[in-house]
Protein backbone atom coordinates (compact mmCIF):
# COMPACT_ATOMS: atom_id res chain seq x y z
CA UNK A 1 0.00 0.00 0.00
CA UNK A 2 1.69 3.30 -0.86
CA UNK A 3 -0.41 6.12 0.67
CA UNK A 4 -1.87 8.75 -2.21
CA UNK A 5 -3.76 11.90 -1.44
CA UNK A 6 -7.01 13.41 -2.43
CA UNK A 7 -7.29 16.80 -3.56
CA UNK A 8 -7.61 19.42 -1.08
CA UNK A 9 -10.74 21.09 -0.73
CA UNK A 10 -12.14 19.67 -4.02
CA UNK A 11 -15.76 18.41 -2.34
CA UNK A 12 -18.46 20.61 -3.16
CA UNK A 13 -21.44 19.35 -4.37
CA UNK A 14 -23.14 22.18 -4.79
CA UNK A 15 -21.10 23.46 -7.72
CA UNK A 16 -20.78 20.03 -9.35
CA UNK A 17 -17.73 19.01 -7.66
CA UNK A 18 -17.51 15.51 -5.66
CA UNK A 19 -14.40 14.13 -3.69
CA UNK A 20 -11.64 11.66 -4.87
CA UNK A 21 -11.39 10.50 -1.42
CA UNK A 22 -12.20 7.19 -2.71
CA UNK A 23 -9.61 7.31 -5.51
CA UNK A 24 -6.70 7.99 -3.81
CA UNK A 25 -7.49 4.75 -1.09
CA UNK A 26 -8.51 2.95 -4.72
CA UNK A 27 -4.50 4.34 -5.74
CA UNK A 28 -3.32 3.66 -2.56
CA UNK A 29 -4.23 0.00 -2.54
CA UNK A 30 -3.31 -0.35 -5.98
CA UNK A 31 0.52 1.42 -5.65
CA UNK A 32 -0.56 3.54 -8.39
CA UNK A 33 0.01 6.98 -8.79
CA UNK A 34 -3.85 8.52 -8.64
CA UNK A 35 -3.79 10.38 -11.62
CA UNK A 36 -3.97 6.56 -12.82
CA UNK A 37 -7.28 5.94 -11.25
CA UNK A 38 -9.89 7.35 -13.09
CA UNK A 39 -12.55 9.54 -10.48
CA UNK A 40 -15.31 7.18 -11.32
CA UNK A 41 -17.53 9.11 -8.77
CA UNK A 42 -17.16 12.35 -10.50
CA UNK A 43 -17.24 10.95 -13.89
CA UNK A 44 -20.85 9.31 -13.29
CA UNK A 45 -21.50 13.00 -10.96
CA UNK A 46 -22.16 10.89 -8.00
CA UNK A 47 -24.78 8.74 -9.50
CA UNK A 48 -24.71 4.90 -8.19
CA UNK A 49 -23.46 3.44 -11.89
CA UNK A 50 -19.87 4.89 -11.12
CA UNK A 51 -19.66 1.09 -8.97
CA UNK A 52 -20.28 0.24 -12.91
CA UNK A 53 -17.28 1.71 -14.21
CA UNK A 54 -15.03 0.87 -11.13
CA UNK A 55 -15.89 -2.99 -12.26
CA UNK A 56 -15.07 -2.77 -16.11
CA UNK A 57 -12.02 -0.73 -15.13
CA UNK A 58 -10.78 -2.83 -12.50
CA UNK A 59 -11.77 -6.25 -14.81
CA UNK A 60 -9.10 -4.58 -17.40
CA UNK A 61 -6.42 -5.82 -15.17
CA UNK A 62 -7.55 -9.00 -13.63
CA UNK A 63 -9.20 -7.89 -10.70
CA UNK A 64 -12.38 -7.20 -8.85
CA UNK A 65 -14.06 -5.32 -6.38
CA UNK A 66 -15.67 -7.34 -3.45
CA UNK A 67 -18.07 -4.74 -1.72
CA UNK A 68 -19.76 -5.28 1.85
CA UNK A 69 -22.17 -2.87 3.62
CA UNK A 70 -22.24 -3.33 7.44
CA UNK A 71 -24.45 -2.26 9.82
CA UNK A 72 -21.68 -2.32 12.60
CA UNK A 73 -19.99 0.31 14.93
CA UNK A 74 -16.78 1.12 13.48
CA UNK A 75 -14.33 -0.44 16.25
CA UNK A 76 -16.40 -3.67 15.73
CA UNK A 77 -15.49 -3.72 11.89
CA UNK A 78 -11.97 -2.95 12.11
CA UNK A 79 -11.38 -5.51 14.90
CA UNK A 80 -13.14 -7.83 12.87
CA UNK A 81 -11.05 -6.73 10.15
CA UNK A 82 -7.95 -7.35 11.95
CA UNK A 83 -8.79 -10.45 13.23
CA UNK A 84 -10.36 -12.25 10.05
CA UNK A 85 -8.05 -10.48 7.45
CA UNK A 86 -4.87 -9.71 9.02
CA UNK A 87 -2.53 -7.80 6.54
CA UNK A 88 -5.38 -7.51 3.83
CA UNK A 89 -6.21 -3.75 3.04
CA UNK A 90 -9.49 -2.58 2.28
CA UNK A 91 -11.38 0.70 1.81
CA UNK A 92 -14.02 1.89 4.38
CA UNK A 93 -16.79 4.60 3.68
CA UNK A 94 -18.55 6.24 6.96
CA UNK A 95 -19.45 9.95 7.74
CA UNK A 96 -16.32 11.97 7.83
CA UNK A 97 -15.72 15.24 10.90
CA UNK A 98 -17.20 17.66 7.83
CA UNK A 99 -20.52 15.55 7.63
CA UNK A 100 -19.73 14.42 4.47
CA UNK A 101 -19.24 10.76 3.18
CA UNK A 102 -15.42 9.70 3.22
CA UNK A 103 -13.76 7.05 2.71
CA UNK A 104 -10.17 5.78 4.19
CA UNK A 105 -7.61 2.32 4.43
CA UNK A 106 -7.57 0.25 6.86
CA UNK A 107 -5.79 -2.68 7.79
CA UNK A 108 -5.02 -4.68 10.71
CA UNK A 109 -7.54 -3.56 12.84
CA UNK A 110 -6.87 -0.09 12.60
CA UNK A 111 -7.09 3.00 10.03
CA UNK A 112 -3.93 3.29 7.97
CA UNK A 113 -4.33 6.35 5.76
CA UNK A 114 -6.67 8.69 5.46
CA UNK A 115 -6.37 10.80 2.41
CA UNK A 116 -7.82 13.79 3.58
CA UNK A 117 -5.02 13.88 6.43
CA UNK A 118 -6.83 13.57 9.64
CA UNK A 119 -10.76 14.01 9.05
CA UNK A 120 -11.43 10.81 9.87
CA UNK A 121 -14.75 8.81 10.30
CA UNK A 122 -16.72 9.63 12.70
CA UNK A 123 -20.40 7.57 12.15
CA UNK A 124 -22.06 5.35 9.22
CA UNK A 125 -23.09 6.85 6.32
CA UNK A 126 -26.74 7.79 5.97
CA UNK A 127 -29.05 4.66 6.95
CA UNK A 128 -26.71 3.34 9.76
CA UNK A 129 -23.97 1.54 7.41
CA UNK A 130 -20.17 1.36 6.54
CA UNK A 131 -19.27 0.36 3.19
CA UNK A 132 -16.33 -1.53 2.63
CA UNK A 133 -14.56 -2.62 -0.33
CA UNK A 134 -11.62 -5.11 -0.95
CA UNK A 135 -9.80 -5.64 -3.90
CA UNK A 136 -9.00 -9.31 -5.10
CA UNK A 137 -8.23 -11.57 -8.30
CA UNK A 138 -11.24 -11.50 -10.71
CA UNK A 139 -12.70 -14.84 -10.39
CA UNK A 140 -14.33 -16.80 -13.00
CA UNK A 141 -17.11 -18.87 -13.16
CA UNK A 142 -15.92 -21.52 -15.11
CA UNK A 143 -12.51 -23.17 -14.24
CA UNK A 144 -11.50 -23.40 -17.92
CA UNK A 145 -11.90 -19.80 -18.81
CA UNK A 146 -8.77 -17.99 -19.64
CA UNK A 147 -7.82 -15.21 -17.20
CA UNK A 148 -9.04 -11.62 -18.13
CA UNK A 149 -6.34 -9.73 -19.84
CA UNK A 150 -4.42 -7.35 -17.61
CA UNK A 151 -4.10 -4.42 -20.10
CA UNK A 152 -1.48 -1.53 -19.11
CA UNK A 153 -3.03 1.67 -19.58
CA UNK A 154 0.26 3.46 -18.38
CA UNK A 155 1.01 4.91 -21.43
CA UNK A 156 -2.30 6.68 -21.43
CA UNK A 157 -1.20 9.19 -18.47
CA UNK A 158 2.46 9.94 -20.59
CA UNK A 159 0.44 11.39 -23.72
CA UNK A 160 -1.42 14.63 -23.98
CA UNK A 161 -2.49 13.86 -27.48
CA UNK A 162 -4.18 10.88 -28.06
CA UNK A 163 -6.05 9.25 -30.95
CA UNK A 164 -8.31 6.03 -31.26
CA UNK A 165 -8.82 4.64 -34.70
CA UNK A 166 -12.60 3.77 -35.20
CA UNK A 167 -13.87 1.42 -38.16
CA UNK A 168 -17.25 0.99 -36.60
CA UNK A 169 -16.31 -3.29 -36.36
CA UNK A 170 -16.81 -4.96 -33.24
CA UNK A 171 -12.72 -4.88 -32.27
CA UNK A 172 -12.85 -1.39 -32.57
CA UNK A 173 -15.84 -0.66 -30.59
CA UNK A 174 -14.74 -3.14 -27.71
CA UNK A 175 -11.73 -0.87 -27.63
CA UNK A 176 -13.42 2.25 -26.95
CA UNK A 177 -15.58 1.08 -24.28
CA UNK A 178 -12.48 -0.47 -22.62
CA UNK A 179 -11.34 2.71 -22.75
CA UNK A 180 -14.85 4.42 -21.69
CA UNK A 181 -13.18 6.09 -18.71
CA UNK A 182 -10.86 8.02 -20.72
CA UNK A 183 -12.77 9.41 -23.31
CA UNK A 184 -12.27 12.87 -22.12
CA UNK A 185 -8.76 12.52 -23.18
CA UNK A 186 -9.19 10.84 -26.48
CA UNK A 187 -10.01 11.71 -29.87
CA UNK A 188 -11.72 9.17 -31.84
CA UNK A 189 -10.86 9.16 -35.61
CA UNK A 190 -12.71 7.63 -38.24
CA UNK A 191 -12.04 7.00 -41.74
CA UNK A 192 -15.56 6.84 -43.97
CA UNK A 193 -14.49 5.59 -47.35
CA UNK A 194 -17.94 6.07 -48.79
CA UNK A 195 -18.82 2.40 -49.01
CA UNK A 196 -19.88 1.68 -45.03
CA UNK A 197 -22.71 -1.31 -44.59
CA UNK A 198 -25.79 0.43 -43.64
CA UNK A 199 -25.62 -1.58 -40.27
CA UNK A 200 -22.06 -0.31 -39.44
CA UNK A 201 -22.59 3.53 -40.97
CA UNK A 202 -25.59 3.39 -37.89
CA UNK A 203 -22.88 2.12 -35.08
CA UNK A 204 -20.20 4.77 -36.91
CA UNK A 205 -23.39 7.76 -35.95
CA UNK A 206 -24.33 6.68 -32.77
CA UNK A 207 -20.05 6.56 -31.36
CA UNK A 208 -19.95 9.80 -32.90
CA UNK A 209 -22.71 11.29 -30.58
CA UNK A 210 -21.62 9.77 -27.87
CA UNK A 211 -18.06 10.40 -27.19
CA UNK A 212 -16.80 14.07 -27.05
CA UNK A 213 -14.41 14.31 -29.46
CA UNK A 214 -14.99 12.99 -32.94
CA UNK A 215 -13.10 13.13 -36.40
CA UNK A 216 -14.86 11.86 -39.30
CA UNK A 217 -12.40 11.73 -42.50
CA UNK A 218 -14.13 11.30 -45.41
CA UNK A 219 -12.49 9.72 -48.74
CA UNK A 220 -13.72 7.96 -51.94
CA UNK A 221 -12.68 4.22 -52.25
CA UNK A 222 -14.82 3.74 -54.93
CA UNK A 223 -13.04 6.63 -57.12
CA UNK A 224 -10.41 5.10 -56.03
CA UNK A 225 -10.69 1.98 -57.37
CA UNK A 226 -12.11 2.90 -61.11
CA UNK A 227 -8.64 4.76 -61.43
CA UNK A 228 -6.70 1.81 -59.96
CA UNK A 229 -7.94 -1.22 -60.12
CA UNK A 230 -10.14 -3.74 -57.84
CA UNK A 231 -7.97 -5.16 -54.81
CA UNK A 232 -7.79 -8.79 -55.21
CA UNK A 233 -5.94 -11.22 -53.00
CA UNK A 234 -4.89 -13.03 -56.32
CA UNK A 235 -3.32 -10.63 -58.28
CA UNK A 236 -1.70 -11.50 -61.70
CA UNK A 237 1.41 -9.49 -62.64
CA UNK A 238 -0.27 -8.67 -65.96
CA UNK A 239 -3.17 -6.74 -64.21
CA UNK A 240 -0.81 -4.83 -61.90
CA UNK A 241 -0.85 -1.13 -62.88
CA UNK A 242 3.16 -2.10 -63.61
CA UNK A 243 2.07 -5.02 -66.01
CA UNK A 244 -0.82 -2.98 -67.46
CA UNK A 245 2.46 -0.37 -68.71
CA UNK A 246 3.55 -3.66 -71.09
CA UNK A 247 2.44 -5.15 -74.26
CA UNK A 248 0.00 -7.60 -73.42
CA UNK A 249 -1.49 -6.47 -69.83
CA UNK A 250 -4.15 -7.60 -68.52
CA UNK A 251 -7.54 -4.98 -69.55
CA UNK A 252 -8.81 -5.76 -66.19
CA UNK A 253 -6.92 -3.46 -63.30
CA UNK A 254 -6.31 -5.19 -60.06
CA UNK A 255 -4.04 -4.47 -56.79
CA UNK A 256 -2.88 -6.41 -53.80
CA UNK A 257 -5.47 -6.23 -51.10
CA UNK A 258 -3.59 -3.68 -48.70
CA UNK A 259 -3.29 -0.65 -51.67
CA UNK A 260 -7.01 0.32 -50.91
CA UNK A 261 -7.03 0.46 -47.45
CA UNK A 262 -4.07 2.02 -47.10
CA UNK A 263 -5.10 5.06 -49.68
CA UNK A 264 -8.48 5.13 -48.46
CA UNK A 265 -8.27 4.70 -44.80
CA UNK A 266 -4.43 3.89 -42.89
CA UNK A 267 -2.81 6.86 -44.92
CA UNK A 268 -5.77 9.76 -44.73
CA UNK A 269 -5.92 8.66 -40.73
CA UNK A 270 -2.07 9.14 -40.40
CA UNK A 271 -1.91 12.52 -41.91
CA UNK A 272 -4.58 13.77 -39.68
CA UNK A 273 -4.05 12.20 -36.37
CA UNK A 274 -0.24 13.87 -37.45
CA UNK A 275 -1.47 17.23 -38.55
CA UNK A 276 -3.65 17.23 -34.42
CA UNK A 277 -0.15 16.52 -33.43
CA UNK A 278 -1.18 13.15 -31.94
CA UNK A 279 1.44 11.36 -30.29
CA UNK A 280 -0.17 8.02 -29.24
CA UNK A 281 -2.27 6.18 -31.66
CA UNK A 282 -4.51 3.14 -30.21
CA UNK A 283 -5.88 0.66 -32.67
CA UNK A 284 -8.09 -2.29 -31.62
CA UNK A 285 -7.45 -5.79 -32.98
CA UNK A 286 -8.41 -9.14 -32.29
CA UNK A 287 -6.25 -11.98 -31.14
CA UNK A 288 -7.30 -16.02 -31.65
CA UNK A 289 -6.02 -18.89 -29.65
CA UNK A 290 -6.29 -22.36 -31.13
Amino acid sequence: MTPVHCIPNWHDPANGRWGDCYRACLASILDLPSEQVPHFIQDRQAKPEWRDDERAWLAARGLQAIVMVLKLPLPTILEWLGTMNPGVHCIVMGMGSNGMPHAVVACGGSIVHDPAGNLGITGPMEGGHHVLTFVGLRSMANPATKPALVVDMSPIERHERIGLHFSGGKDSLALLYLLRSHWGRLTVYHADAGDLLPETREIVGAVEAMVPSFVRINTDSRAWRRANGLPSDIVPWSCTPMGRAFKGGGTVPLVDRFACCRASIWEPMYERARADGVTLEIIGTHATAA
